[in-house]
């Protein structure tokens, strides 16, 4: 009996407690079984290109930065017509991470025990549940966040369905079936 192979998700760890004093540069240029991976991820029938350049660095006395750009070309269905949809994404990435004892790590919280957030101000650090951090586990949730959910070709609108001459909406209105219950009664 033959074992399947299959391919494993993308992986790019890195040692966040060795990090060069200058930063760790990053370069990730997906090839095509990650480009194809990612499609599948993202719902899409193709990845053409996916590249990011990063760099890994100290952050305060125990985090790390991760800051770059990732660029990536996919083509989607289109929601209306299933033709195919051109898209680039340009993502910003400036993500820190703290260890969980870091007290950046722990939520602000109000005298009635409820998390104190800013809406205007950075986002809190995630917190790194061990000394390596996966770039591509990063990169992902970056590229699923940037991909249009709801891909359009250009001018493509929903047609509603006119009724027929004669005809009339056969579904009656939730507050006549409501009121039938409760005539029922």
């Amino acid at each position: 009996m033959t074992a399947k192979k299959t391919k494993q998700v993308p992986s790019f760890p890195i040692q966040v407690n060795v990090l060069p004093s200058r930063g760790l540069p990053v370069s990730i240029d997906a090839d095509e079984q990650e480009r194809a991976w990612l499609a599948r991820e993202a719902g899409a029938e193709s990845v053409k290109r996916f590249r990011a350049e990063l760099t890994a660095s100290r952050w305060q006395r125990d985090g790390v930065r991760l800051a770059g750009t990732l660029r990536a070309a996919l083509t989607q269905s289109c929601i209306v017509t299933l033709e195919p949809v051109e898209s680039r994404i340009e993502e910003v990435i400036d993500r820190t991470f703290v260890p969980p004892t870091s007290k950046l790590a722990k939520p602000r919280l109000n005298s009635d025990g409820e998390w104190l957030l800013d809406a205007e101000g950075a986002d809190p650090p995630d917190v790194l549940e061990s000394d390596t951090l996966d770039i591509w586990e990063i990169l992902l949730e970056q590229f699923l966040l940037a991909v249009e959910p709801f891909p359009r070709a250009a001018g493509a609108v929903f047609e509603q369905a006119e009724p027929a001459e004669g005809e009339e909406d056969e579904r009656p209105s939730p507050f006549a079936v409501l009121g039938k219950l409760r005539q029922s009664d």
